[in-house]
């Protein structure tokens, strides 16, 4: 009796041991599944991205600044002489040129839009290989720019000359040697030509100083003068110009030409 209680037992025993390994197996399973869950996520519980790199920002914000001024360098409107207006302020409007690095300075890159703007420090803003590239660049398109500009003012001139007018580019002052303050008119006579009106000149008084292109009348021609200069290069180029002088008391009418174009 005694043997078969204890197999009894025995028997209880190991099925007690089976239920139990069972159940923990269960257990465990479910446990790794919801662990793999979390640590896959789904789409209601994005993955969090990781934080950027902040060197990555800086040479991204550095290359866009690049790519801006080689664009805008690259375009056909930055080498283009677009009007009249250009060829009368000497064509300053939207030139972008570079300034070298110094003991006091860090050099930069400018802009005259219409007044002189800073773009950007050349060590501080672009990547050594990147200002390189500019700086080149800079030098090759103005020299187009410069080019196509010579070309239109010489067409400019040759218009002003051809119908007597003078232009001036808004209050274009000078003063004499004995201290004399003139409104300067310029125009073309084979060589540089000026009207230069005192500026206590009365037909003065009511003149916007529009730039422009101006018919002007007046009884005082324009003479003849040597430059000062001496030198071979100045005589062969530029011997001489033409010049005139309006005092207060000489006759004077200023007149826009309207519709101007060469």
């Amino acid at each position: 009796m005694k043997k078969r209680q204890i197999l009894i037992i025995t028997v209880a025993l190991l099925i007690l041991t089976l239920i139990g390994v069972i159940i923990f197996s269960f257990s465990k399973n479910d446990t790794e599944k919801t662990s793999n869950e979390q640590l896959v996520g789904n789409s209601n519980n994005p993955t969090p991205e990781k934080p950027s790199n902040p060197n990555n920002q800086e040479n991204n914000k550095k290359r866009k600044l690049f790519q801006q001024i080689k664009e805008k360098l690259n375009s056909p409107e930055y080498v283009a002489v677009a009007n009249d207006e250009n060829i009368i302020n000497d064509f300053s409007e939207g030139n972008i040129f570079f300034t070298e690095p110094g003991s006091e300075t860090k050099g930069g890159i400018y802009e005259i839009c219409p007044k002189i703007h800073k773009i950007a420090n050349c060590s501080d803003d672009f990547e050594p290989n990147d200002l390189a590239e500019l700086k080149e660049l800079i030098e090759r398109r103005n020299e187009i720019k410069e080019l196509n500009y010579q070309k239109q003012h010489k067409k400019f001139l040759q218009k002003i000359e051809e119908l007597g007018l003078f232009y001036i580019d808004g209050k274009s002052y000078s003063w004499d040697n004995e201290g004399r303050k003139w409104v300067n008119f310029r125009t073309w006579k084979e060589r540089d030509a000026y009207i230069n009106i005192s500026v206590y000149h009365p037909y003065l008084m009511d003149f916007s100083f529009k730039a422009g292109v101006y018919r002007i009348e007046t009884n005082v021609p324009l003479e003849k003068k040597e430059h000062d200069c001496k030198c071979s290069e100045c005589q062969i180029k530029n011997p001489y110009f033409w010049e005139s002088y309006i005092m207060p008391s000489d006759q004077i009418t200023i007149k826009p030409y309207p519709n101007f174009s060469f």
